[in-house]
């Protein structure tokens, strides 16, 4: 295959575009922001149901052809690309649509799906049409994250014993986000343990809505997970008057913490207060490239589709991660018992934004 590739993007929301806008932000930082540094691709197409949505498209990028429904567009446009950033509750269709219309690499927003069925489905028409699909958590493509787990490898805090996981939201929205890391750095999550919030008060906190009137089930809360190096994880999760993505790797010899806008390295030394103790003390994190993930997602969606590389973020990546929030419902819903991940019905669908 060779370019220029034809993009198409379905839901025209923040993180399709709307977030080029934030000064404040490092660029790119959206779907299509990551896409338009490439001289390859080319947008020639975008869907949304929301009139409002596509009227603010149409003024920022007039002439490029407008959709509010997604199978008109891939029949109409003959699609190489498409990024998918609709709500998770249509994802499952959205792709299956890409696949069998013959888009040729699909970037998917998270959670991938609401359910495993919804997931399995995915995989299987993906495999039947070639398709390479990559799903955006996309610390997959940021340096300081696998530091992390270099880190971690090379023993620089001793024995991992515990991992504190915070973050403002909900379990399948951004929890996904934070369980895929979880993954990357400790093998599969064998065990998980739940208590969400499900009282009316906390549900409507943690609860989002969609389409403007659906309520979602995807909900906040505290879970327990052991994982497969033998450490355990615990999740806050909950919203709060500010906002918070962060983990705190506790360690025999020392701790890292990192998130949004922490990196942190810290490791034990001769105590400067106390004789014959050690403390810990901060150290330099390590240098890490500074590249954009988006890019680097975009980037590596492309040499995916044309079979230079694998996709760092697959679909059974994004499947694992959306197990570990659902076995967070099933938990909940059994008094709070240890669920492993293998025991899911795959009938069970949380819905989410």
């Amino acid at each position: 295959m060779a370019g220029p590739y034809r993009l198409g993007i379905v839901g025209l929301g923040r993180i399709a575009w709307l977030l080029e806008q934030d000064p404040l932000r490092g660029k790119p930082c959206t779907h299509l922001g990551a896409w338009t540094e490439r001289e390859d691709v080319v947008l020639v197409a975008a869907c949304d149901t929301d009139p409002e949505r596509l009227e603010a498209f149409a003024r920022a990028y007039p002439g490029v052809p407008l959709y509010r429904d997604h199978e008109a567009m891939l029949t109409r446009e003959s699609l190489d690309l498409v990024s998918i950033c609709a709500y998770a509750t249509a994802r499952c269709e959205m792709v299956v649509a890409a696949a069998e219309a013959g888009v040729r690499g699909i970037w998917c927003e998270k959670a991938m799906a609401t359910s495993l069925a919804e997931a399995d489905r995915m995989a299987v028409v993906l495999k039947a049409h070639g398709t390479a699909m990559t799903v955006a958590f996309m610390r997959r493509w940021a340096p300081p994250y696998y530091a992390v787990k270099t880190l971690l490898e090379d023993g620089a805090i001793g024995k991992l014993e515990s991992i504190n996981v915070h973050f403002t939201s909900n379990m399948l929205h951004t929890g996904t986000h934070a369980f895929d890391l979880l993954r990357l750095w400790c093998r599969e999550v064998e065990t998980v343990q739940a208590w969400l919030h499900t009282d009316s008060a906390d549900a409507a906190q943690s609860g989002y809505r969609f389409n403007r009137q659906t309520p979602v089930t995807d909900l906040g809360g505290f879970a327990l997970l052991s994982l497969g190096n033998g450490a355990r994880a615990t999740i806050h999760a909950a919203d709060k008057a500010y906002f918070r993505f962060e983990f705190e790797l506790l360690g025999s010899e020392g701790l890292i913490r990192i998130g949004n806008t922490q990196r942190e390295l810290w490791q034990a030394a001769g105590s400067a207060h106390f004789t014959g103790f050690r403390e810990l003390e901060q150290v330099p994190f390590p240098e890490v490239p500074a590249t954009s993930c988006w890019r680097a997602a975009a980037d590596n969606l492309v040499a995916a589709m044309e079979g230079r590389a694998v996709p760092q973020c697959t679909v059974a990546d994004g499947r694992q991660a959306l197990a570990i929030a659902l076995a967070m419902h099933v938990s909940q819903r059994e008094g709070h018992r240890p669920v492993r991940l293998d025991e899911l019905p795959d009938t069970l669908a949380v819905p989410s934004r």
